[in-house]
């Protein structure tokens, strides 16, 4: 008997995981086992629904159309898929048929050994009685009965050599109180069953969006493909800093689960073997077209950390990555970054054309930043007046008040006949030390919650240094967990760093750090271990933002009778920062590690304050958060005078990435 294509696709299981970010990037740009002079046969299919039809009334979503762009120009520029290789489909386009006839005819009709296939989709997800989780298509119905159901993918009859990738920006099971791609089931859903071997999936346990200047994306698609554009070939790269990111950004403990191929490996991670490396070093963007007036270039900034692209004001200087280019090729300035995209003088970028692949050589940052405020909807009309008239009054670090997202919102949580006021994440989980008493008025909570803002804001300043994988110092750092046994959590260094990095046990990593990032026990312990293999030495500070605490300076030296705040590291040698207890609970805290070519004189100025003696941490003052931070940054502006290159403004904080690195490792502790 025939089958139906619904038939067929609904009659198998679905299995959702996720694979390391290293080894992705890898397959996608070459297909394993194939002769060199057989090109494999490359088709992705992408999907994004921000607006559904009549049948079922949806909340639109922002970011889909955003998500589709980003795998796009990913697959374009940075692994040189062609425009033929690629289909997509968007909003009404995204029906249920035209989604099985895309996976029928496009990705799967003619595939053979050593064949390639991407599914991306972005969109709303559930799970339906009998037919598990589901995509919801355009043309969705209230009953489910016209969501695509995955089951199918598991159990696809693949040809064999045939490797199939799913990416889902969708959520599949609701959480109470987080704005986030997912619908309320329907019944009760089967188990998902194994995965067929040729299958590598990647998927959150919450897909949530999040707000860039001028857009949104979801933070998934959005970290996952920041970190393919900026791997280099040259090492291995695990999911932590997606599961990082994304906690970073939402407040959210987000587990990417993976599936790797067989063999033995460090879960989550790849080591670069045999021919599978990629043909250039990694990239933060790409001039992808000129403009009608030919005088300006559009780049995109795909590569770029997410910190970057939610604020306005930054501008960099790019230089074409090597080896293609000479390092002698002059730099150009990048100006007017919206969100994923920017533009650049067509007079700069001779010799230059469309996929050039850039790195980022100078940072701009503006010397004034402030916060923006968020108002949850659940605030009634009074209530959302009072506040707005508050934090006019905090002017210093809140330059807007917006009805949707910000940095933070200011949220009500209800308890008991009271509500709470608080701030909470643009995705809804809650920072609970914000929270205050019963019978609190907002305009006392705006003054209360004002005197946090100062912290709030070095936190984010300090999010704005990231580059710990674009960095071209020369450094390693080593997270190790030190009780209830040893255990390296994460080794990572600067990719970009002249000379090659020294060759160093790999040990035994935690699972746990490259799925979900890293949750630590209240006693437990932890260390960082830093080497130095550039030829000059390097200056380092610790700094931590504890949502349950404050802003924390950390000492690097022990030794002496009194804590010393900046370690000098000599070139070729490596040492163990003091090891740290952790005494209390907190929900989200970013540990930073700064390194500069020069050293930190006026950070320190300010540090010679901070008593010396008694167990460390230190907090610092709220109000002198900002102060500090801003000493830090005025050190690193401009801290490789050697540089040939010399910015075109001198009102913005000049950062050279040859000359500073910043790493943060985000934990929670329970």
């Amino acid at each position: 008997m025939e089958l139906k294509r619904r038939d067929f696709l609904q009659a198998t299981g679905v299995w959702l995981a996720g694979v390391s970010s290293s080894e992705f990037i890898l397959q996608l740009a070459n297909s394993p086992g194939l002769a060199t002079t057989t090109p494999p046969r490359r088709r992705a299919l992408l999907i994004g629904i921000n607006h559904h039809g009549p049948g079922e009334v949806l909340p639109p979503l922002q970011g889909c159309l955003t998500d589709v762009e980003l795998q796009k120009q990913l697959l374009r520029y940075r692994l040189a898929w062609g425009a033929g290789d690629i289909q997509v489909l968007t909003n009404q386009e995204a029906t249920g048929a035209a989604i099985e006839t895309g996976i029928q005819d496009f990705l799967l009709s003619g595939a053979s050994t050593g064949d390639l296939l991407f599914l991306h989709f972005s969109g709303y997800g559930r799970q339906v009685s009998d037919r598990g989780a589901t995509l919801i298509p355009y043309d969705a119905q209230a009953d489910g009965s016209s969501d695509i159901s995955l089951r199918w993918l598991s159990q696809l009859p693949l040809p064999p050599g045939v490797t199939f990738w799913c990416c889902f920006d969708a959520g599949f099971q609701t959480h109470p109180g987080l704005v986030e791609r997912s619908r309320p089931s329907i019944g009760t859903a089967p188990p998902p069953p194994a995965p067929s071997p040729s299958m590598i999936w990647l998927q959150p346990t919450i897909a949530r969006e999040i707000q860039l200047q001028g857009t949104q994306a979801g933070a998934f698609t959005q970290s996952i493909t920041k970190q393919l554009w900026s791997h280099a070939s040259t090492s291995s790269l695990s999911g932590y800093w997606a599961a990082q990111d994304l906690e970073r950004q939402t407040g959210e403990l987000i587990h990417l689960h993976w599936q790797a191929e067989a063999g033995a490996r460090i879960p989550g991670t790849l080591n670069l073997t045999g021919g599978l490396t990629l043909s250039v070093p990694g990239a933060d963007a790409a001039i992808i077209t000129s403009a009608q007036d030919s005088q300006t270039a559009q780049i995109w900034l795909g590569g770029m950390a997410s910190p970057l692209l939610t604020q306005a004001g930054w501008q960099s200087y790019f230089q074409p990555v090597m080896p293609e280019f000479s390092p002698t090729t002059a730099a150009f300035w990048v100006q007017n970054p919206v969100g994923l995209t920017a533009t650049a003088p067509i007079a700069d970028l001779s010799g230059l054309r469309r996929g050039t692949l850039l790195q980022e050589r100078l940072r701009l940052l503006p010397h004034h930043l402030t916060l923006t405020i968020g108002l949850a909807e659940t605030l009634d009309k009074v209530t959302r007046i009072d506040a707005v008239s508050g934090l006019d009054g905090l002017t210093d670090w809140v330059s807007a008040t917006t009805e949707g997202t910000g940095d933070y919102r200011v949220i009500a949580q209800s308890e008991a006949e009271h509500c709470l006021y608080g701030l909470a994440w643009p995705g809804g989980t809650v920072l609970p030390q914000t929270l205050g008493n019963p019978g609190e008025a907002i305009k006392g909570a705006i003054r209360r919650l004002g005197t946090m803002f100062p912290v709030l804001l070095a936190n984010k300043w300090l999010g704005l240094t990231l580059n710990g994988e674009t960095s071209g110092l020369g450094v390693t750092v080593a997270w190790q967990k030190l009780l209830p046994q040893p255990e390296l959590l994460l080794r990572v260094q600067t990719e970009r760093a002249l000379g090659a990095a020294p060759e160093t046990a790999i040990g035994n990593f935690s699972a746990q750090a490259w799925e979900r990032g890293v949750t630590f026990q209240v006693g437990e312990q932890f260390c960082y271990r830093l080497t130095n293999y550039s030829p000059a030495p390097v200056y380092a500070l610790w700094l931590a933002w504890d949502s349950a605490a404050g802003l924390l300076v950390l000492p690097t030296l022990m030794d002496s009778p009194q804590l010393t705040w900046q370690l000098t590291l000599a070139p070729q040698l490596t040492t163990t920062l003091p090891v740290r207890e952790l005494h209390y609970t907190s929900p989200c805290v970013n540990s930073y590690l700064l390194l500069s070519r020069t050293p930190f004189t006026q950070a320190l100025d300010y540090l010679a304050h901070l008593p010396t003696s008694g167990d460390p941490p230190r907090l610092v003052p709220p109000k002198e958060a900002l102060v500090l931070v801003q000493a830090i940054l005025q050190d690193l502006h401009q801290n490789n005078p050697e540089s040939p290159l010399k910015p075109a403004t001198t009102s913005a904080y000049t950062l050279d990435l040859q000359a500073w690195a910043t790493f943060c490792f985000t934990f929670r502790v329970v």
